[in-house]
Formats: C-alpha cells, structure tokens, sequence
C-alpha cells in the first residue's frame, strides 16, 4: 500500500497516486505491446479459431490459477511482493517503478488469472498497435485506480476494506469474465 491508513488526504498523496497510476499504465502497454509482436508470429486463424483458443486458454487459466486444480502446472508469474526498498525511493521514482513492475506483472503476485487472459486475447486477436496499446493503458489503469482511489479517500481503512469485499467475491470469476470480453470483441 503506498498510503498510512490514518492520515488527511493531501496533494503529495494524490501526485504519489498519480505517478503510480502512469507506472501501470507505462508497464502495462509495454507489456501488451510485446504481445502485439509476437502476435505477429501466429499464423492466420479465423475468428471462431481465436475465439476457441482464448476460451480454451482462458479455462485453463482459470483451472489452473483461480481454481486451483491443476496442483502441478503453475502459470509463469513471481510468487512474491515487490520489495519495499522499490517503493520507498527519493522522490517519485519509486512509486513510479511500483507501478511499473505491477502494470507489467512480471516482478509481482497476480491475484487473478487476468493478465494472462488478456495476453493469451493479444497474442490470438491478431490486434492492431491502436488496440493493444488501448487494452494495455485500460489494463493500467485497472491496475492503478484502487491507489489513486485510495489517496483522496477520507477515511483508508474503511475504503480499503468496502473495497476488498467484492473483489474478493468476484476474484475467481475475473479471468471468464475477461475471456467472455475478448470472445464478444473477436466473433
């Protein structure tokens, strides 16, 4: 978290939130970007082929992260949090690279099965630059509201915990419903 729980809400803490935000955001388009490219690499397919595939990967992911079935397979992600001193850098350098390193996915926990929808939706959607540049700043953004939420909250405790509720509740459901957005975007 980048915010004390109990503190007035301030400019500084909305700018920290700010930064951050434009670090998932910068991470997450290099991220889909890369997908962008080598999306390049997969032969031509017509849509209902890509459509099976997101949906056929998506349950996978879903089977193997969310549900937990597949004990044995594990997804390529880091099982452990972005260390503290990335953070706690002068200046806004180290909420920036916070965020970056959560908008790429790659040094931290994912908590759903999402990202790796949204990878396996760009590597067979066959986007333009435009698109994945959008469904990268989208998932960013995505990623970086709760901070920036957060800052200007009143009260931190209480908005973190009404905030972590459904989010809870819909976590296991988050990698169908994104797979569900990618097949309605392709048929």
């Amino acid at each position: 978290m980048l915010f004390p729980p109990v503190r007035r809400v301030s400019r500084s803490d909305l700018r920290v939130a700010l930064v951050h935000m434009l670090g998932t955001v910068t991470g997450a388009v290099l991220m889909a970007t890369a997908f962008w490219v080598l999306s390049g690499f997969v032969p031509p397919l017509s849509n209902s082929v890509r459509a099976a595939g997101v949906v056929i990967g998506a349950a996978v992911v879903w089977a193997t992260k969310d549900a937990a079935l597949f004990k044995r397979f594990r997804l390529p992600e880091n099982q452990r949090q972005i260390p503290p001193e990335v953070l706690f850098r002068s200046g806004l350098s180290g909420p920036f690279q916070f965020g970056f390193e959560i908008g790429t996915g790659v040094r931290t926990y994912l908590p759903t099965g999402a990202p790796h929808v949204v990878a396996i939706l760009l590597l067979l959607s066959a986007p333009t630059i435009v698109e994945a540049v959008v469904c990268g700043a989208s998932f960013g953004v995505g990623r970086g509201v709760q901070q920036v939420a957060t800052a200007v909250a009143r009260n931190r405790d209480c908005f973190q915990e009404g905030w972590q509720r459904p989010v809870s509740a819909i976590g296991p459901f988050v990698s169908a419903i994104t797979a569900l957005g990618g097949v309605a975007v392709l048929l």
